[in-house]
């Protein structure tokens, strides 16, 4: 009875497989993303602390500099953007992995169940007609003799 399951359970396993290989590459891709926001996050701070603890002079808050914190605001913004993308992607695909696994699991126990049912009727069958056959025996015998 075992002997017709294995197909189902090796597409399962395999399945799996192809899911864990994209999960470290994932996995790293975040790590990556959120380690570039901490550098971009302690560079952005260091900034304005520094333009906090300097006295405003015109002469030295330039349009230059200006707009290197501007684009450091919107690369930060674009740092959190990725790494909340590169999370949502990582959570979907978890998702979408875990409901597969749920769906083959379910389909697995109902090909069990299915077997184990036929199998089960089989067995019944088969027990009616041994006791037919044993009931039979003997008017067969004795038409054997008859002959």
């Amino acid at each position: 009875m075992d002997r017709l399951l294995p197909p189902v359970a090796s597409s399962t396993a395999e399945e799996i497989k192809a899911g864990k290989q994209h999960r470290p590459r994932l996995l790293k891709e975040v790590e990556e993303l959120q380690e570039r926001l901490r550098e971009n996050r302690t560079a952005l701070n260091l900034a304005e602390q520094r333009n906090l603890l300097s006295p405003l002079r015109p002469d030295r808050l330039t349009e230059r500099s200006n707009q290197k914190l501007e684009e450091g605001l919107k690369q930060r913004d674009l740092e959190e953007e990725k790494l909340r993308l590169a999370t949502e992607l990582y959570q979907t695909f978890q998702k979408k992995f875990q409901e597969q696994a749920e769906k083959k699991s379910k389909e697995h126990r109902t090909q069990r169940q299915l077997i184990l049912h036929e199998t089960e009727a089989l067995t019944v069958d088969l027990s009616r007609l041994r006791r037919g056959v044993k009931q039979a025996a003997p008017e067969i015998e004795r038409r054997k003799g008859s002959w």
